[in-house]
């Protein structure tokens, strides 16, 4: 794969669209992907040039959470557009048969040093379990920032359905962007989250 060029956008910028359907990976620079299955589910998950895209399967129901900060790509797209936000703070919809939830906070990087040690911690492990994927993508360093800008994204498909956790960095903002998601299968009662789902909360928020 040619070098993909970072491009210097603030992560005040990122924003969420989850779409009823699955996106075509074609509208975007995938730089790496990934897929998981297990449990009669299924996870892609595709690390951007411009963020990143998971698309879940969950029995009948399709999802796809974008995570970009233009949404110049999306313009186009046939697809239900059943959510569009800012990438920091929550979101919990029931679609179908389907609870959706996701959070995501804005930290300094000084601050997410733990939480970045952690999910590579995740990545690692993952490369030896087919219902786990872990991926990560470092961009082109900027000399005057010190540390590359980089993608995280470790996901999990669990009894009732899937999690995701990502972290995006802006080494020319000094922060991170933290996001954590989950697609879980209803089955009569309304289910919050996989009880397997481990929430590690972020310590300081910038701004």
């Amino acid at each position: 794969m040619s070098e993909v060029a970072y491009k210097d956008r603030s992560a005040g910028d990122l924003r969420l669209r989850l779409f009823s359907n699955l996106v075509d990976p074609a509208l975007f620079t995938v730089v790496c992907q990934g897929r998981a299955l297990a449990n009669g589910m299924r996870i892609d998950a595709h690390i951007l040039g411009a963020s990143h895209m998971i698309r879940f399967r969950v029995g009948a129901s399709c999802l796809s959470e974008v995570l970009v900060c233009s949404d110049a790509a999306l313009q186009t797209w046939p697809g239900s557009c059943v959510s569009h936000k800012p990438a920091s703070g929550p979101l919990d919809l029931e679609l179908d048969n389907v609870v959706y939830q996701f959070t995501g906070e804005l930290l300094r990087r000084s601050a997410a040093e733990t939480l970045l040690g952690n999910l590579r911690a995740h990545l690692a492990a993952a490369q030896t379990r087919p219902d786990e994927i872990g991926l990560s993508f470092e961009f082109p360093a900027e000399v005057r920032w010190g540390k590359p800008a980089e993608t995280l994204l470790w996901a999990r498909l669990g009894p009732a359905g899937a999690e995701i956790e990502t972290v995006h960095s802006y080494p020319s903002e000094d922060s991170v962007v933290w996001t954590q998601s989950s697609a879980v299968r209803t089955v009569g009662a309304r289910q919050v989250t996989s009880s397997t789902q481990e929430v590690r909360q972020p310590v300081e928020i910038v701004g």
